[in-house]
């Protein structure tokens, strides 16, 4: 299962022996029903999914879903119990999702500075990243420089993915 921000469902078979079929999600909050619906049908299989952390970390506090694996290389604040892919399955497994600010290329790199201190300050108050981080949320506040060089490396990342798929636009 996957949602429209995050389809990517081919990468835990890159490398591995793992063979998974695709449910398109339209959004996280319809995972969790397309999750119980799927493993109500299939009686004997079994059925995964790969959600943003805050649509189903309700789900994981009460219970009624199990945490398998986190996608990131180091294990959640919310989940420290629960393994990353990374130490259960693929050195290297990296499948974090990032949010961020961006401007349009040619942006004055003065304005693009004050920008970033600002934002990094408010991401710094106790009011704005409490909440961020009981939701699921890892606030890090990186620096312009940093922030780009980890979308290059997530468009690599994926552009290959989709190559080994062999996914095509319809």
């Amino acid at each position: 299962f996957t949602t429209a921000t995050c389809s990517l469902w081919q990468l835990p078979q890159t490398g591995q022996a793992t063979k998974m079929s695709h449910v398109y999600a339209c959004d996280s909050s319809h995972v969790v029903t397309a999750v119980e619906l799927l493993y109500a049908s299939m009686q004997s299989r079994h059925a995964v999914a790969f959600p943003v952390l805050v649509s189903v970390l309700p789900q994981l506090k009460a219970g009624t879903l199990r945490a398998l694996a986190t996608t990131g290389t180091k294990r959640s604040q919310q989940l420290p119990d629960v393994p990353t892919m990374h130490e259960v399955l693929k050195p290297g497994f990296d499948l974090e999702s990032e949010n961020g600010m961006v401007a349009p290329a040619g942006v004055s790199p003065a304005i693009v500075a004050k920008l970033n201190a600002a934002i990094a300050k408010i991401l710094r108050d106790p009011a704005v990243a409490g909440p961020m981080v009981a939701n699921g949320f890892e606030v890090v506040g990186s620096t312009p420089a940093e922030f780009g060089a980890r979308l290059k490396s997530d468009v690599a990342k994926y552009e290959d993915i989709v190559k080994k798929s062999g996914a095509k636009v319809d």
